[in-house]
């Protein structure tokens, strides 16, 4: 299943509308010097005491099972509640801000209408990855030890869709735009107006274009410090000791060799701009050949109730395109020839 982020990235890349004017005003270039590790909970934390928004991505992929430990362990972290109000995720939709606000509160919430947080998107399976539910009962299990003016808040960033309301592909289709758009509008009102602090986690694609809402707060003058993340392998080609780097890790890349090399030294979109200009920070992760990855629970393939409504929520896919193809019946050989 391609994730959504990909397909942004590469639309970006397509249509020419990567951050332009990032680069004006840049100061003229020094010597480079090593992009050095650190321990990512200390450098994402302080990265808040001179930002209001910190935006990291979910690790390398969607359903990235280390990344989502990092996430936690960072929550964890006693500074983390001190420092950050809210955490802003696109794997809710927001119709159901007011579910995830009392589940994560400690309230009772029964389990038919918690899962509509996850399940309700406007994407299909994507976030019913098994790592997706257990992030929201981490934030619960978390909020059970702080004090309640201090209880960490889970903002939903996917658009509020109603299915009720939808019937239609068209219908679905409105609310794509949105997932761009409604970003902003959330972390304005409910974080820059209030005088909060937030920690976003999206997708990487959701922060690299010029309309991505990461480059728009910050055209709001919003102070944002965006993170991506690397495979070790990838970036030792272009900073050799990187390979020998416990991770993860989080190096600053203003100034460093990392930071210094073009966004195509790491990949294959023809991007020029340094990973500097892009990004404040990066993750430094293990190869992409150990990393462990989140699935579908077995249990949703024998769930009649769960693939009825995936059935019928997006007629116009079929179960194998949206990720539930190892759920269907193999089929059957004609024996009798």
């Amino acid at each position: 299943m391609v994730s959504r982020s990909a397909l942004l990235v590469a639309q970006a890349a397509l249509s020419g509308v990567l951050v332009a004017g990032v680069a004006a005003a840049q100061p003229a270039p020094t010597e480079a010097v090593p992009a050095t590790p650190t321990d990512p909970v200390d450098a994402i934390l302080d990265a808040f005491d001179s930002h209001s928004v910190v935006a990291m991505t979910e690790g390398l992929s969607h359903g990235h099972v280390q990344g989502h430990e990092l996430l936690v362990r960072l929550m964890n972290d006693p500074r983390f509640s001190a420092k950050v109000d809210d955490v802003v995720v696109e794997w809710g939709n927001s119709f159901y801000q007011s579910v995830i606000d009392r589940y994560t509160s400690g309230a009772d919430v029964p389990y038919d209408e918690l899962k509509q947080v996850w399940q309700t998107t406007s994407e299909d399976t994507m976030w019913d990855m098994e790592v997706y539910e257990e992030f929201y009962r981490a934030v619960r299990l978390i909020n059970a030890s702080l004090p309640k003016e201090r209880e960490i808040r889970v903002l939903l960033g996917d658009p509020p869709i109603d299915w009720s309301q939808v019937r239609r592909e068209e219908e679905w289709e409105q609310f794509l735009p949105q997932q761009i758009t409604f970003p902003v509008t959330l972390i304005t009102d409910e974080v820059i107006a209030k005088g909060r602090r937030a920690l976003t986690v999206f997708g990487g694609g959701n922060y690299l274009g010029r309309d991505a809402f990461v480059r728009v707060l910050q055209r709001d003058e919003v102070s944002v410090f965006i993170v991506t993340a690397l495979p070790k392998d990838v970036a030792a080609t272009v900073q050799r000791d990187v390979a020998s780097w416990g991770v993860p890790a989080v190096a600053l890349l203003a100034g460093t060799t990392l930071g210094r090399a073009p966004m195509s030294a790491y990949s294959d979109l023809e991007i020029a701009f340094p990973l500097e200009v892009l990004y404040d920070a990066v993750v430094v992760w293990p190869p992409r050949s150990e990393l462990m990855q989140s699935y579908l629970s077995p249990a949703l393939c024998v769930d009649a109730e769960y693939l009825e409504m995936r059935r019928t929520r997006m007629p116009w896919r079929s179960l194998e395109s949206a990720g539930l193809g190892h759920c269907l019946p193999a089929p059957r050989s004609d024996l009798s020839r």
